[in-house]
């Protein structure tokens, strides 16, 4: 729960206002919504503090594999975000980075 609360408060910090965060989580959970199944699968165990090696267990895929998709997923969302933000971009993906590569 603490590592939770630390995350929001980087993301709050680095985006600014509620409104932003808000707007910001709206449209990563749209695409995310429209990946392919596993690829969601992996993101949402990774952003919920979940290792490599757990999601690799839980979705018996091998490590290799689930980093994998998680680069995928981050290449992904790095282009909707670059689209949508061309201004905040690079402050957004680092956030992203933050959750997805701890």
């Amino acid at each position: 729960m603490q590592n939770a609360l630390e995350r929001i408060n980087l993301l709050e910090d680095s985006i600014g206002s509620l409104t932003d965060y808000l707007e910001l989580e709206r449209t990563l959970e749209n695409a995310v919504n429209g990946m392919p199944e596993m690829l969601k699968k992996v993101y949402l165990l990774r952003s919920d503090n979940h290792s490599v090696k757990a999601i690799a267990g839980e979705l018996g895929l091998a490590d290799q594999t689930v980093k994998n998709y998680i680069a995928e997923v981050t290449r992904r969302l790095r282009i909707v975000i670059t689209e949508k933000y061309p201004g905040k971009h690079l402050t957004y993906i680092a956030v992203l980075a933050t959750v997805l590569y701890k």
